[in-house]
């Protein structure tokens, strides 16, 4: 009271937000996406000259893409990248670590960009992972893909499996367990509704040494 009125509150931005699709983003129109989510990035410096390369093929911040208006024989070419890209990236996730005890320890696959020193594959290999990891000084991802007899897990045919640990694993915050669905990078849904189960879980949940 007694006080001037504040400022009004300035007007809603809208974005025109492209709408994902999946088989749209393994084609020439990822270009679509990424320009889109570049405009909300600040360029870093060290970076201006791959920015000047991208141009080349219609990569800008915020830039609209139109794939067709390409020049003959540009398009198929970044569709021919895409796909050695998606090859690229996904043997790379496979290879971010040393196996131990059967599992792919990543050791090296988060941090900053100073971590990283620009390593852009391993930063796209790990990304395929999972977003927004710590780096190893701060937490250790180990990583399953195949059961005890080299068989994917994947459940086929109502395959079951169980995890045990001699001992807790030995750690100094906690430790945890998740299941993914892949290729979508998904909780696998299960009854328990617990999609991280470990050392700070309900009781209700599996306690170690076992988990099922």
């Amino acid at each position: 009271l007694g006080q001037a009125a504040p400022k009004p509150v300035p007007p809603l931005t809208l974005f025109d937000i492209p709408l994902y699709n999946p088989k749209t983003a393994r084609s020439a129109e990822f270009i679509t996406y990424a320009n889109f989510v570049w405009g909300f990035a600040r360029p870093h410096p060290g970076e201006a000259e791959l920015y000047q390369r991208f141009a080349r093929i219609g990569m800008a911040p915020g830039a609209p893409f139109f794939a067709d208006a390409l020049p003959e024989g540009i398009k198929d070419a970044i569709e021919e990248g895409v796909q050695a890209a998606e090859k690229a990236i996904e043997e790379k996730s496979r290879n971010l670590g040393p196996m131990i005890n059967g599992w792919k320890v990543m050791y090296d696959g988060f941090g900053t960009r100073a971590d990283l020193k620009n390593d852009y594959l391993k930063r796209a290999g790990a990304a395929l992972i999972g977003l927004l990891g710590n780096p190893s000084y701060e937490a250790i991802y180990p990583i399953a893909f195949v059961d005890s007899n080299g068989e994917e897990l994947n459940g086929a045919g109502g395959a079951r499996y169980e995890l045990q640990f001699p001992t807790p694993p030995p750690v100094n915050a906690f430790w945890s367990v998740s299941m993914y669905r892949l290729p979508e990078q998904l909780f696998v849904k299960h009854d328990l509704k617990h999609y991280a189960l470990g050392n700070q879980v309900p009781a209700r949940a599996p306690a170690v040494p076992r988990l099922q």
